[in-house]
């Protein structure tokens, strides 16, 4: 009997947060950017914007839509003085789920599934206020693809959560790759030659200081090898130069393009025509064979129409995060992350030859002994 009560307990909390999603209304614990509820003033939660925190989060935002990494979002977090809604430090990824919750733009989520206006087919839009528009937040999406899925498969906040329930926060950490300091990681190969005429090849990693070493360091990566070393600074310099040569000739006179994904009409039809088929269904005029038939058939249509609007804004992004490219804009405005990608679009390797025999290792730093491998569509 009181497992029947618990499910009955669970079936009604359910329908309750569903009713609450397609009314509009707003609900839930108070999210960070929104006021919370006050019984004197009548006020319900998450229906108005809190000036302060709304205004960091919509900044935050905007750093994100530029392409800057999650760790100077965090950073951003932590300068404003505020904290979370339930406390403790600022983190990367329960940003990243603030950040790429449906409630920004105005829509809701069940289950995976945007929240659906019963007579139009399109999402819903709730009664509050909002922070963003529905195509910043598809943008949004589209650049955390790997981190929040729209089909209500298993997403890195869910993973998140299981790991802080077993392990505690602590010991959870999300995209390394936000988070390197150094510029070359995965760019820079080893050039060591060995008798037999064969190139080491292997990835340099970025070591800090150590020994009599007083500067961070690129190193060969292969224990075998381990034989090819150099500043980290001065590379990072003379590499720097030949990105920004070529980014300056290619894309300083590109204009940044903000066009609407040409499908959107069709994906909303074909939302509207899942609702029709659950519909046709519980009202006997589809057979549960017809049903999962037409079912699968449009959850396929949908998902590739999704799948193809998150291409559609990476594209379009990866395009704008280039466009006037200046010098002045990779040394005031770029943060690692920016930089890191940038090289990637120039070049595919550069090879660290090592020093000449007979030079001494306290020999003045050469740039010769770097040899850019440029991709297809760059050039010196």
């Amino acid at each position: 009997m009181g497992e029947r009560e618990v499910k009955k307990v669970k079936r009604r909390v359910t329908r309750n947060a569903r009713d609450h999603a397609l009314e509009g209304s707003p609900t839930g614990r108070r999210r960070f950017g929104w006021k919370g509820a006050d019984k004197k003033l009548g006020r319900p939660t998450n229906k108005y914007l809190h000036p302060e925190e709304s205004k960091v989060l919509r900044e935050a935002l905007d750093l994100a839509l530029k392409g800057k990494s999650w760790a100077t979002i965090v950073r951003h977090f932590g300068k404003s003085g505020l904290t979370p809604v339930r406390g403790g430090k600022w983190a990367t990824t329960p940003i990243q789920y603030m950040l790429t919750n449906p409630a920004l733009c105005g829509y809701r989520m069940l289950h995976g599934e945007l929240i659906l206006d019963r007579e139009t087919g399109d999402p819903k839009v709730g009664d509050w206020e909002t922070i963003c528009t529905p195509e910043e937040w598809h943008k949004l999406i589209g650049r955390c693809s790997t981190w929040f899925n729209l089909d209500g498969s298993e997403t890195a906040y869910t993973r998140y959560r299981q790991k802080v329930k077993t392990q505690g926060k602590k010991n959870y950490r999300e995209l390394a790759d936000a988070t390197r300091r150094f510029l070359l990681t995965n760019i820079l190969r080893c050039g060591y030659i060995d008798d037999d005429g064969n190139l080491c090849g292997a990835k340099m990693k970025g070591m800090g200081p150590s020994g009599t070493n007083k500067h961070e360091r690129y190193r060969c990566g292969d224990p075998h090898c381990n034989r090819v070393s150099r500043r980290a600074d001065l590379v990072d310099k003379a590499i720097e130069i030949v990105v920004i040569k070529v980014l300056t000739t290619q894309y300083s006179a590109a204009e940044p393009e903000d066009k609407k994904w040409y499908g959107e009409e069709s994906l909303t039809k074909l939302r509207a025509r899942r609702q029709e088929i659950k519909e046709s269904y519980k009202s006997g005029i589809f057979s549960l064979a017809e049903y999962l038939e037409f079912k699968d058939a449009n959850d396929a249509q949908i998902s590739e129409s999704e799948d193809d609007r998150k291409k559609f804004y990476a594209e379009q992004a990866a395009q704008n995060f280039l466009s006037g490219f200046s010098e002045e804009k990779w040394h005031n405005e770029y943060d690692m992350r920016q930089k890191r990608k940038a090289v990637a679009t120039v070049l595919s390797a550069v090879i660290v030859h090592p020093l000449p025999k007979g030079r001494a290792k306290s020999a003045q730093f050469d740039p010769e002994l770097l040899e850019p491998i440029y991709k297809a569509k760059s050039t010196k």
